[in-house]
């Protein structure tokens, strides 16, 4: 049962803490400043669609003058075969051009834009395909490659007497086949468990840090001693740690209301990329185990940046101090991302249960996997009393840590210290 009193210092210290953090300028201007980052990236390219003529000219490299918007092919060929009156039936964004200049000549006109690319066919079945400057999206080696296959194929299968309606129906024939997922689909949960694990790394390491160096910095300014005679030291670490997290929920929920709602006002134009639409058409289970993994995650570590940030004496000790907090977060983050390929793999499973790194691997297993709800609800039965321990525990050093200048304490004494009573 909780005391009024107590009930009363956790209020104030998490309202002083929360407010104080809001109204911070640096807290003000980093959220301004991410939310009009947002804003300006989520509604550039509705803009940009206003100011472009429909019927501009396309800019492409190697763009046919005489032929709107298609791309010039320069096509030495030594097959033996008619090919490029085939490809520009089949290919009609491209115009497909015989050259009889030298292949030197010809990859100068390449880097000098005046063809997009040169294709020189050495035999039937083998060419080389010259371009500028290779973009990862571009498919014209593929629907070059596949349009000179059938034609080949068609022209053997008649040279050997089969019909040509005989051979069109053969090589239009295809195999239906349809993939029913009783579990979840890791194309699309692949993407989720990517950012959000990134996203998950980055906050609660973040925000952990704020909290040390906040501890650190009130240390430093000796008002500590103060606030410690007037409060108990639970009642104060877990006001400052709560007060500190709703702040930074706050800073994201505003951050992501922003982002959902500039992506309703340009939802036509980002509906041509798949990858934009996925994101912000997550599923509500995702939504909900990312912000409770998020806030179970944060409390752990937040409780130990705190302890640690109390031991620290000088603001610039902080960052070496919290190492150690940090590789131990790190871990679990390299382990999920090394199993997003096999996130049933044993070394997950197992570390989804251990609460230093159930945050990162028991949410990579809930998203891209079928898990089980006893599996779920003991590793965040296990992660929540780890928290409340880690907090009791945490306050006991607070308490030691915070007035102990100089040389901070040994493991010895601190470990005498959570042995005595308040």
């Amino acid at each position: 049962m909780i005391k009024k009193r107590d009930w009363e210092q956790f209020k104030t210290i998490f309202s002083y803490e929360y407010m104080g953090i809001i109204k911070n300028k640096v807290y003000l201007i980093t959220t301004i400043i991410i939310m009009v980052v947002v804003a300006v990236v989520l509604t550039t390219p509705t803009v940009v669609g206003m100011f472009k003529s429909d019927d501009e000219p396309g800019d492409e490299p190697g763009t046919d003058p005489g032929v709107t918007d298609k791309l010039r092919v320069a096509v030495i060929n030594n097959s033996g075969m008619q090919i490029e009156e085939i490809l520009n039936l089949s290919l009609p964004n491209y115009n497909f051009v015989s050259e009889n200049s030298n292949l030197d000549d010809l990859k100068d006109k390449v880097n000098k834009e005046e063809y997009y690319a040169a294709l020189v066919m050495s035999n039937p079945l083998e060419f080389d395909l010259y371009v500028k400057d290779y973009v990862i999206t571009n498919t014209l080696m593929q629907q070059i490659s596949s349009v000179i296959e059938y034609n080949y194929k068609i022209t053997e299968l008649q040279n050997q007497g089969v019909s040509l309606e005989e051979i069109q129906r053969i090589l239009a024939s295809t195999v239906k086949s349809n993939l029913i997922e009783l579990g979840k689909s890791s194309e699309q949960t692949f993407l989720y468990a990517y950012i959000l694990l990134m996203f998950l790394y980055i906050a609660v390491n973040l925000y952990g840090q704020l909290v040390a160096t906040s501890v650190a910095t009130e240390k430093s300014s000796r008002a500590m001693e103060l606030l410690i005679s007037s409060a108990k030291p639970l009642n104060f670490m877990f006001g400052k740690i709560l007060g500190s997290g709703t702040a930074g929920l706050t800073q994201l929920v505003g951050v992501m209301g922003v982002s959902f709602g500039f992506y309703k006002i340009n939802e036509s134009t980002w509906s041509k990329y798949p990858l934009v639409t996925s994101l912000f058409d997550m599923p509500a289970d995702v939504l909900f185990y990312t912000i409770l993994f998020f806030l179970l995650g944060y409390f752990l570590y937040a409780f130990i940046y705190g302890a640690v940030g109390s031991l620290v004496s000088r603001i610039e000790d902080v960052n070496t101090s919290i190492l150690p907090v940090t590789f131990l977060y790190m871990a679990g983050f390299l382990v999920s991302m090394v199993n997003l390929v096999n996130p049933k793999g044993l070394v997950v499973r197992i570390f989804s249960f251990i609460p230093f790194f159930s945050p990162m691997c028991m949410f990579l297993r809930i998203i891209m996997t079928s898990v089980p709800i006893w599996e779920i609800a003991i590793s965040i039965a296990i992660l929540v009393a780890t928290i409340i321990f880690t907090g009791y525990v945490a306050a006991k050093i607070y308490r030691v840590g915070v007035l102990m200048y100089g040389k901070p304490p040994k493991i010895k004494e601190l470990v005498k210290v959570l042995k005595t009573k308040e």
